[in-house]
């Protein structure tokens, strides 16, 4: 998978984890930005989910030792795999940061389906234009506003 020229999926990983206080991450969906934010959650020793990036590097566990990687055939399974996250640790109140677009709304529905059947309440949505980037986004307050109203927070990002 292809990433941006500018890697800023990295930045935003350091800054989620250091910043926000993010204590696991799904994603990034490219080789590279994975790679990186991959080896960061292994110093940080914390759980990482790779739902996209497809290269074989990623199996070797004595450099990605907190990474796990799904086959995501459907978006409904990595919907499954979240409320089973949420269930585990006993949260019961989410809330979705996602962009705007047909696809991010498409896919974030599953979520939405998945979290209700499982009992789990989404307490807040906060749709984001696709063209932000992510300073504005830090800077706008959304993401604090996010933590304040869940438990848990699942930031669904998708491009076409």
């Amino acid at each position: 998978m292809g990433c941006g020229e500018s890697y800023e999926g990295v930045a935003v990983g350091a800054d989620m984890y250091h910043v926000q206080g993010v204590r696991a991450f799904i994603g990034p969906y490219c080789n590279a930005e994975l790679d990186a934010v991959a080896k960061m959650a292994t110093f940080w020793n914390i759980p990482i989910v790779g739902y996209m990036a497809s290269s074989n590097s990623f199996a070797d566990k004595t450099v990605f030792k907190t990474l796990a990687r799904v086959s995501l055939r459907t978006t409904n399974s990595l919907a499954e795999a979240a409320a089973a996250l949420v269930k585990h640790y006993g949260w019961n109140k989410v809330a979705i940061a996602t962009n705007t677009g047909a696809l991010a709304f498409e896919r974030v529905q599953s979520f939405e389906e998945v979290f209700h059947t499982r009992g789990v309440t989404l307490v807040k949505k906060i749709m984001l234009d696709e063209y932000t980037n992510a300073k504005a986004i830090m800077s706008s307050g959304v993401l604090q506003e996010l933590a304040n109203s869940a438990r848990g927070m699942f930031i669904c990002m998708y491009s076409n």
